[in-house]
């Protein structure tokens, strides 16, 4: 279903040829079906709920910390990235000054449809 390669250009380079020379042997509908048969929504629904709450969990580092890693990303790409993250803050501070957090009406929690809770039992 795949071919794999060391993260090495010249072995990438390789391992791309032989996909496509593998190419025209693969019957997408075959194919189709075994890839249905590895995911399913309710899987990814379920390991992407666990990276959203690690990443509430998460403590919230600080603009300077954050922008110190950022910069080491290295020579050009951590110059952008500081870049990008400090014109965010901007954008964000100036949007928060506008119409502050705290003044938003918080949605109401909805029960789920009874179609959602169907398809988990």
């Amino acid at each position: 279903m795949i071919v794999l390669a060391p993260p090495v250009p010249a072995e990438m380079v390789v391992a791309i040829g032989q996909a496509i020379k593998i190419l025209p042997q693969i019957d997408p509908y075959s194919m189709h079906n075994r890839m249905k048969g590895l995911y399913s929504w309710m899987d990814v629904a379920k390991r992407t709920e666990v990276v959203y709450d690690h990443a509430l969990s998460s403590e919230d580092d600080d603009l300077l910390l954050r922008l110190s890693r950022y910069y080491a990303c290295g020579p050009w790409a951590g110059k952008l990235f500081c870049l990008v993250v400090v014109v965010n803050f901007i954008v964000w501070r100036f949007l928060e000054w506008q119409q502050p957090a705290k003044e938003v009406e918080i949605a109401p929690d909805l029960p789920p449809p009874q179609a959602f809770i169907d398809m988990l039992d």
